[in-house]
């Protein structure tokens, strides 16, 4: 069973988390924001500095609001740059220069992150939850969710292999870099005709009507790539393939 999908993503994650933990302490937030400020580095490569704890947050989107209540903030979506004069940390994507720069201009410590992958989501939640100092929710929806996922993934390997594959709303073959990611974690990917199993897309009810060993993949886990519960997203996937098999 192959292992790589996942294993890499973690150690990738591991040297994104050297980088961003240089200076830092886990230990509170007198501590990480002594002697000059917190300094931590974003997506981009950008070191950034927070003088204190921040009291007025905004984010770009609600996904990053999200991984932001995740680690125990309280915040706002950004209404509009207007809005910037009561911000004093900015959380924005990797691509919007715009709104870094207009940050900038207005004094406002931005910093750019994501939850595209899990390696992008780890590291974002390790810096919030240092600035939130809440260590307890790193472990949670971090470290913890690592640990389910290389559980499910090492289960699966001492299966006999199951060959499965991922469909549409029309029944043919679908591209999800998420999604298959998983399969190929757990099982064989193939194609429609060799499969043992089909999974279809959420949203796709009447697919999942062709037969016993069609899949509807539930919505809560995989309309979005559901990072802090990619451990129940592992297990739903393997416990359909083998129970199925």
């Amino acid at each position: 069973m192959k292992k790589a999908n996942f294993i890499g993503l973690l150690i990738f994650a591991l040297l994104t988390f050297s980088a961003c933990s240089a200076g830092q302490s886990e230990a509170s937030n007198s501590t990480v924001f002594a002697d000059g400020g917190y300094v931590f580095e974003d997506e981009n490569g950008r070191a950034v500095t927070l003088q204190s704890q921040p009291q007025a947050v905004f984010t770009a989107n609600e996904s990053l609001l999200h991984l932001w209540q995740l680690a125990g903030g309280a915040g706002a979506v950004l209404p509009n740059t207007a809005a910037l004069a009561q911000c004093d940390f900015l959380i924005l994507t990797p691509d919007d220069s715009a709104l870094l720069a207009a940050a900038l201009e207005n004094g406002v410590c931005a910093a750019a992150f994501s939850a595209d992958d899990l390696a992008a989501y780890l590291a974002a939640l390790k810096v919030f939850t240092d600035i939130t100092d809440r260590a307890e929710l790193y472990t949670y929806y971090g470290s913890d969710v690592v640990d389910s996922v290389e559980e499910t993934i090492e289960i699966c390997a001492g299966k006999t292999p199951v060959n499965v594959c991922l469909l549409d709303e029309n029944g043919n073959t679908a591209e999800s870099s998420f999604i298959t990611s998983i399969l190929a974690d757990v099982a064989n990917c193939t194609s429609k005709s060799e499969a043992d199993v089909l999974f279809v897309l959420p949203g796709s009810e009447g697919m999942a009507s062709g037969g016993e060993n069609y899949v509807l993949l539930s919505s809560e886990l995989f309309s979005e790539y559901p990072m802090e519960k990619l451990g129940e997203a592992y297990d739903y996937i393997a416990s359909s393939i083998y129970e199925l098999n």
